[in-house]
């Protein structure tokens, strides 16, 4: 992968945005394959699964039993429902309900 990929890995993981980033690659890569440019949609949604992989292990406070505005936080953020509208979580998964449920409980 180039330097330009993982600079932009690192950008992303390091930002609150993280879960937007993530859905921006793997819509990407969807366009990828549409224009016919496999090797491009390839990196792309490697580099998609690696972000939201991250996002699922580093974002996750299993103390709050939610997702939290940045990695080690303690801070929930009304900005993680967008997983629900992307699709980066099935809506019935456990760590999803939770997610809105304290958001919705906190702010």
């Amino acid at each position: 992968m180039g330097r330009f990929a993982l600079g932009l890995k690192e950008l992303i993981r390091r930002r609150p945005e993280a879960t937007l980033g993530a859905v921006a690659l793997d819509r990407a890569a969807r366009i990828a394959v549409l224009v016919g440019k496999n090797d491009y949609a390839e990196r792309y949604q490697k580099l998609a699964e690696e972000v939201k992989d991250d996002i699922l292990k580093n974002g996750w406070n299993e103390k709050l039993q939610s997702f939290v505005m940045c990695y080690g936080s303690e801070q929930l953020d009304a900005a993680n429902l967008v997983m629900l509208h992307y699709g980066f979580l099935d809506r019935r998964d456990p760590r999803m309900i939770n997610t809105v449920q304290q958001t919705y409980k906190q702010l």
